[in-house]
């Protein structure tokens, strides 16, 4: 009995040895030493189960034979271990030269005790002593030994998780630093105008990212013989490959890549019939498209000599380098054209010099022309970036805020404000210029304002708003002025009501998402209402815990779409009455990820698709799909989770009638720190019982 006891002392204190060690390898010789420790063993391991050889391992051992430890495999049910591992039941051979299915392990071995690795219901492993004793073992040995193997099963279970989030966190820091050097890579690109040297900066820039043999950049340009790709630079290439070679539409991976606007990876070209040699012994291709407002304008092309040197990874990373260059390209060819506009310009100075010498009668009319051409290019030259500027975005605030702060960059005024109207002409959106540095924060009132402009903003004959300018200088407006923003008013007339569009367009689609989802609670009396009231549970939440308005008007879409991925659940699934197989329970865990692929489309509601993906998930790490856990799930979807759960348990439903309040709630707290978050539950909880009133008013 005292020794028993003394094991059992030492179990305990085994438990926390090996729960303090979070490395995987450290641990496996941490559970073999106080193994050792406790049951006074000379041999003893650790066999864990290996899923791409579907067999058992020996993962770490003590006073096994080497060639056991390298080269053992035992499938279910093969040896002593492998039945231990087929069954999950422990056992004890007092003989091992009497069982047929001993599998020699150690030399002159006699007995052998070996117990289960098993975390929730699932065997992991197996772990095995062996003694050169026969009946070295006792009954209360292996007891012992299986408290042994459920302790050392959890430990190697946590320290799994812990190796898990530390991949994680260092997948993260690529993620990160990758985007730094893309950073600094769009900053050195940017700082360079001249077309042919970014294109030579490009290369240079994108081998040094990436790493590899060979680059090109390749534009799409018109020829006599019609339209091709022409390579433009290339670095690393055969002698052939050079500036001005044109490729036909369609013809090789770059043709290919041009025509469908999608980034191709081949990993080994030689079995690609499309490849079209480009750098001697060329092995491994990957293509990015340059896309400048949806219109693909060329491709960035890398090679390497080495079959699958670029990964999916690199692809991604190529891809975003090769939009920042587009974006570059693109600025450089705008670049191009007004240095050549400011040549021809030049040329006419010239000429009018010329002239001047020689007609000076007419000397006063050549350089007034001259002031007035040169005036009316940088009137062109505002106006363009201003139009950039303006159509960049398609929020109406945003583009409204830019086309004022254009106006101001343009046009010194006091005032500066922009007043839209409805199809009645009735004003239902005003917009004031911020003041500007060393003005008054107060804006002038009209009747101290002494000159004033006004412009309509049309679309075609339809007047949509009025554009309006004031000044405490008397006579600040000219003609000149009004010129130039009549032009502007035109520009920003058209970026509004696109603006506007859109934002119909996107409302629109969200409220025929939201009677979808309306539609599906249709498809089931006990469901009706679900979202609605995990809305509000979610937004007295919110409240609760003092989170702003962006952060709930975000829960309001969320809370209302939440279910949104059922509409791919069938009915079968949604109503049956009785337990629901594996195959059901794989159905419904799918409606987030159906959920996240509906609601995609829609820009407006990005950050709401990511609750609706992630609020099945638990805080524990045991949710679904993606089993996040802890603070990587958004807080909205923490949020979601809690309101979703209680208005479940406090609804009836087909094999089950509603759970009272206070049961609820008891469950809501029970679940702190395993489904819920803390801290979430402790707002839920303050804030449901009147929520929960007003979600279900008396006599409804």
């Amino acid at each position: 009995m005292s020794e028993i006891v003394r094991k059992l002392a030492a179990l305990n204190q085994a438990a926390r040895a090996m729960n303090s060690v979070l490395d995987p390898d450290r641990l496996l010789d941490t559970i073999l030493t106080l193994l050792q420790e406790v049951f006074e063993l000379d041999n003893c391991a650790v066999l864990l189960f290996d899923p791409r050889e579907q067999a058992l391992r020996i993962r770490a051992a003590r006073g096994y034979r080497p060639d056991v430890v390298t080269n053992f495999r035992a499938v279910r049910g093969q040896g002593i271990t492998g039945r231990v591992f087929e069954s999950g039941q422990a056992l004890r051979v007092e003989d091992v030269g009497q069982h047929p299915e001993y599998v020699e392990g150690v030399a002159g071995a006699r007995s052998e005790m070996a117990a289960p690795l098993c975390v929730d219901d699932q065997v992991i492993g197996v772990l095995d002593a062996e003694s050169r004793k026969p009946g070295a073992f006792l009954e209360s040995d292996l007891d012992l030994l299986m408290v042994f193997a459920s302790q050392a099963a959890t430990a190697i279970r946590n320290a799994g998780l812990v190796r898990q989030l530390e991949q994680h966190t260092r997948r993260l820091e690529k993620t990160v630093n990758e985007l730094a050097l893309l950073n600094r890579l769009g900053r050195q690109m940017n700082s360079t105008l001249s077309l042919d040297l970014l294109l030579q900066e490009v290369l240079h820039l994108a081998q040094k990212a990436l790493s590899f043999d060979a680059c090109a950049v390749l534009l799409r340009e018109s020829t006599e013989g019609g339209e091709h790709l022409v390579v433009r630079a290339a670095l690393g290439y055969r002698e052939e490959v050079r500036p001005g070679l044109a490729i036909p539409p369609g013809q090789g991976i770059t043709g290919r890549v041009l025509d469908s606007g999608v980034p191709l990876l081949v990993p080994d070209v030689r079995i690609n019939g499309r490849y079209i040699p480009g750098m001697a012994g060329g092995r491994c291709e990957m293509v990015a498209p340059l896309i400048v407002r949806d219109r693909v304008i060329g491709v960035l092309d890398a090679e390497s000599s080495t079959p699958n040197a670029f990964d999916e990874e690199a692809l991604r990373l190529f891809a975003t380098f090769a939009s920042w260059a587009a974006l570059a390209i693109h600025n450089a060819e705008i670049h191009s054209g007004l240095e050549r506009q400011k040549a021809e310009l030049d040329r006419n100075l010239v000429e009018m010099e010329r002239m001047n010498r020689e007609l000076r009668d007419t000397a006063v009319r050549i350089e007034n022309t001259n002031r007035e051409l040169e005036g009316r290019v940088r009137d062109l030259e505002t106006l363009h970036s201003a139009s950039r500027a303006i159509t960049a975005s398609l929020n109406l605030d945003d583009t409204l805020a830019t086309i004022i702060r254009m106006t101001r960059d343009i046009v010194q005024s006091s005032s500066c404000v922009i007043r839209l109207l409805d199809e009645d002409q009735g004003e239902v959106r005003s917009l004031a210029a911020e003041p500007m540095p060393g003005e008054p924060r107060q804006a002038p009132s009209p009747a101290a304002l002494k000159s004033f402009l006004g412009l309509p903003l049309k679309i075609g004959n339809r007047i949509i708003g009025y554009f309006e300018l004031g000044s405490l200088e008397e006579s600040a407006f000219g003609e000149e002025h009004r010129r130039v923003l009549q032009v502007l008013a035109s520009q920003a007339a058209i970026a509004i009501e696109n603006a506007r569009l859109f934002e119909t367009t996107q409302q629109t689609y969200f409220e025929t998402i939201r009677s979808l989802a309306q539609a599906l609670e249709a498809r089931d009396a006990y469901t009706k209402g679900h979202s609605e009231r995990v809305t509000l549970y979610a937004l007295r939440c919110a409240e609760r815990m003092g989170l702003p308005e962006s952060t709930r008007r975000l829960l309001q879409y969320a809370g209302l779409l939440h279910d949104i991925g059922k509409i791919g659940i069938s009915d079968s699934i949604l109503h049956k009455r009785m337990k629901l197989t594996e195959q059901d329970w794989q159905a419904i865990r799918n409606h987030p990820l159906f959920g996240d692929a509906i609601l995609e489309p829609i820009r407006f509601l990005n950050e709401a698709q990511k609750i609706v993906l992630c609020h099945h998930e638990r805080f524990d790490g045991t949710g679904y799909p993606g089993h996040m856990a802890g603070e990587d799930i958004p807080l909205e979807a923490r949020l979601i989770a809690v309101a979703d759960a209680f208005d479940a348990m406090t609804s009836d439903r087909p094999y089950r009638d509603a759970m009272p309040l206070p049961a609820a709630m008891a469950e809501i707290r029970a679940g702190a720190g395993r489904q819920f978050d803390p801290s979430v539950v402790e707002a839920f909880l303050s804030v449901i019982e009147p929520a929960y009133h007003e979600a279900h008013p008396a006599g409804v």
